[in-house]
This record gives structure tokens, sequence and C-alpha cells, in this order.
């Protein structure tokens, strides 16, 4: 599902008309629907009872602190406005979301072989 959600992130930073935006943000919304419920499943299948509410406490501390740092990641991103053809907010998309998938892809493709 992150694998998803990576591909499709990083892929919407490839569209270049508002259509092609809706429905990438569309698809991007269906595979995000269940990340967070997935991710807290598995999360409880990894750890006992006792300790599941610290790991979810340091899950969720970990989310506040990328939002906070976003911000400036992102805007140093929008600096790099019309390379190769993208504007800034399309490199947004490209750079943030690629290291995501391909860490998901390395793992998804270790756990099988």
């Amino acid at each position: 599902m992150v694998t998803l959600w990576g591909l499709i992130t990083t892929l919407q930073g490839l569209v270049t008309s508002y259509s092609g935006l809706l429905i990438a943000r569309f698809f991007l919304g269906l595979a995000e629907g269940g990340l967070m419920p997935g991710i807290m499943l598995v999360m409880s299948r990894f750890y006992k009872r006792d300790q599941v509410q610290l790991q979810l406490a340091l899950f969720f501390t970990a989310v506040s602190l990328a939002g906070a740092f976003s911000g400036p990641l992102a805007s140093a991103i929008l600096g790099i406005d019309g390379r190769a053809g993208n504007s800034g907010w399309q490199w947004i998309f490209i750079l943030v979301c690629d290291p995501c998938t391909l860490l998901c892809l390395f793992v998804f493709l270790c756990d099988y072989c």
C-alpha cells in the first residue's frame, strides 16, 4: 500500500494538465485511504499489547515532526523551478516520494526473495 502511494505521488509530479492532476489525486486518495489503518494493523501485529501504545505514539510524533520540516524542505525544492521542464511543485512530488517508492520496492522484493 505504501509502495502504491509512493508511486502514484511520484507520477503525480509528471502530470501536465489540471484534469490529469484531478485523476492522479483521485487515485492517490484511494491509495492513501487505508494507509494509516494499515500501518496501525501491521504495528499491532509486530509489538505486544503493552508496547503498541508507545510505538504508535512515536509514529505520530514522527508524523508531526515530518510535517514541521516539510515546509522548509518544500521551499528549498521550489528553488529548482524550471529544471528539466518541470515546475517547482512537480519537483516536490518527484524528489520527496522517489526514495519512499524505491525503499518500499526494495523491502517488498527482499521479502519475497
